[in-house]
């Protein structure tokens, strides 16, 4: 089973893909999903700091066009397989 790990910008956020597993996790928080049938499914978030987790089901996003058209994140297929990549810190960009 082959792991790829890459650090990304979000503070100390640290994303591993294994398998069909994906996961973003800081020492505070993570978010687990995982590919099925060539569909992105969520899994679990949890609150590191309090050790407590949550299932998560349904959609990870729905976006509404201008003519009221949802589509709804199950009605994308994955291409290929999930890469994962490190991205530049944005400067400008606000943060919390």
């Amino acid at each position: 089973m082959k792991v790829l790990l890459a650090a990304l910008t979000l503070g100390p956020l640290l994303s591993v893909a294994q398998a069909q597993e994906l996961r973003l996790e800081n020492p505070a928080i993570e978010w687990r999903a995982e590919v099925a049938h060539g569909r992105l499914r969520p899994v679990e978030a949890g609150d590191r700091l309090n050790d407590t987790k949550l299932a998560l089901s349904g959609e990870d996003f729905e976006l509404v066009l201008g003519n009221g058209t949802v589509l709804k994140s199950s009605d994308f297929a994955l291409e290929e397989t999930p890469v994962i990549e490190p991205i530049k810190p944005e400067p400008a960009s606000p943060t919390l």
